[in-house]
């Protein structure tokens, strides 16, 4: 009874809770960005999704030591940093859309890029602990198998950027 609450209760969190930061970013009132919320949430899951994509293909690519062997043999450090690195460039390039100055979107973006991929490594963790079997090489872009594989950077992105956003701006 108590794993099969727990295993609810974690899949609540992450879909309800954690999703749910998303679309709040909607009600977000900047002054002067009046009605363009729709944007600020185009730009979390353009940056989500751009972190997870480099972190995977760097992964690949370097081969390097892997930061949680027993989770993920591909995770490392230098790919995490990569993935959040190229986030939050894209999200510099992207400050246009944003009520953000530049500085201020590379710096937003590298937090929420860096906890998206952080995310999928939790989500991950999650998976194996749960005794989900590999499914193989089924994505060769992102490694996603499934859809929850594909929306673990957001659910876990979206709360850090949108209380790292009212925090720092005060809205």
């Amino acid at each position: 009874f108590l794993e099969r609450t727990a295993k609810i209760q974690w899949g609540i969190m992450v879909c309800v809770y954690g999703l749910s930061h998303a679309p709040a970013l909607l009600l977000l009132e900047f002054p002067n960005y009046a009605g363009r919320g729709a944007f600020l949430l185009f730009f979390l899951v353009m940056v989500a999704a751009c972190a997870q994509i480099v972190q995977e293909a760097t992964s690949r690519r370097l081969r390097s030591r892997p930061t949680a062997r027993l989770i993920d043999r591909s995770f490392s450090g230098r790919a995490w940093a990569a993935g959040a690195l190229a986030g939050a460039l894209l999200g510099a390039a992207l400050y246009w859309i944003t009520p953000f100055k530049p500085p201020q979107a590379l710096a937003l973006a590298f937090i929420a890029g860096g906890a998206g991929t952080l995310g999928d490594l939790v989500m991950r963790a999650l998976k194996k602990d749960a005794g989900v079997a590999w499914w193989g090489n089924a994505s060769a872009v992102t490694g996603a198998v499934g859809l929850l594989d594909r929306i673990a950077p957001l659910a876990f992105a979206a709360p850090i950027f949108f209380h790292s956003v009212r925090w720092y701006f005060k809205v």
